[in-house]
């Protein structure tokens, strides 16, 4: 990703590591306005501040956890024939011993909605919870995604 992470792979007891969240929006049909992604951040995962581009309007509640990036309209065609929408930001882990041996989520279950121009509807949708087990990463390899002694 665009942020340089660090920290032990796999992820040890009290050591931090720091993960990039890349965020990506697609859109086949429709423009849409208004897209929300949104996801909650457990509290043993550290929020950052750490973003790419930081042009992007990604915001923190540090009361509860939640990560919201306001992502605008969405053209049709996005991430079709034409890149795809994008946002990154940091977190850290730090993993305790009540951990080991387990693939921890870094965030909940990911929303995202937005009102359908020509449709005048809302579109929703969302993906599973991200864990420490970054099955999207090409270079991850399986035994990195359990927390260590």
């Amino acid at each position: 990703g665009p942020l340089k992470n660090t920290g032990p792979l796999p992820p040890k007891v009290n050591q931090e590591t720091t993960y990039t969240i890349i965020w990506a929006i697609t859109n086949s049909s429709n423009d849409v306005s208004s897209t929300i992604v949104r996801a909650t951040l457990p509290t043993y995962v550290k929020w950052l501040g750490v973003m790419s581009p930081d042009s992007e309007n990604v915001t923190h509640n540090e009361i509860g956890g939640e990560v919201v990036w306001n992502a605008g309209t969405i053209s049709a065609g996005t991430g079709i024939n034409r890149a795809a929408k994008e946002v990154a930001f940091q977190v850290s882990f730090l993993p305790s011993l009540s951990q080991l041996n387990q693939s921890p989520l870094l965030t909940s279950e990911i929303s995202i909605s937005g009102n359908d121009n020509f449709t005048h509807s809302t579109l929703r949708d969302s993906k599973r919870p991200l864990s420490i087990k970054l099955s999207t990463d090409s270079v991850f390899l399986e035994n990195q995604g359990t927390v260590v002694q």
